[in-house]
């Protein structure tokens, strides 16, 4: 270390920062000024883009609880309305079912009209036959 300089090629622990030091005594108070000055306006900058990320973090953060809630909100709605349709469901298939033994007992009545009918008519049948015979009108 001549001349308050430490060479380029050394490269032991801290000799980076004890270099900067060096340099900066080495600078007029004018210079050491304008860096300082330098020095601050780059900590402001630093600080002003550290600030405007977390602005932008929080209204981030903000802005998704706020579609998470509106989805919470839509898919309690969702839950609600197939439960609704569910039921609807399961109205109609209740109506459905009655309907079919609806249809089950008018076919059973049809047939027991028929069958019924069908023995009338035998009956008359029988009725003109006795006529017939019997020579009646």
């Amino acid at each position: 270390m001549k001349n308050d300089r430490i060479k380029e090629d050394f490269k032991a622990q801290g000799l980076l920062k004890a270099r900067e030091i060096l340099d900066y005594f080495r600078l007029s108070a004018e210079e050491r000024a304008a860096y300082d000055y330098e020095q601050e306006a780059k900590s402001r900058y630093l600080s002003q883009i550290a600030s405007a990320k977390y602005e932008v973090e929080w209204e981030y953060s903000k802005q998704i609880k706020e579609k998470d809630k509106e989805l919470e909100e839509k898919d309690k709605a969702l839950e609600e309305k197939d439960k609704a349709l569910e039921e609807k469901d399961k109205t109609l298939k209740e109506k459905d079912k009655t309907i079919e033994e609806q249809k089950k007992a008018r076919e059973e009545q049809r047939k027991t009209l028929k069958e019924k009918d069908k023995a009338l008519k035998e009956k008359i049948r029988e009725i003109e036959k006795y006529k017939r015979l019997l020579n009646i009108k």
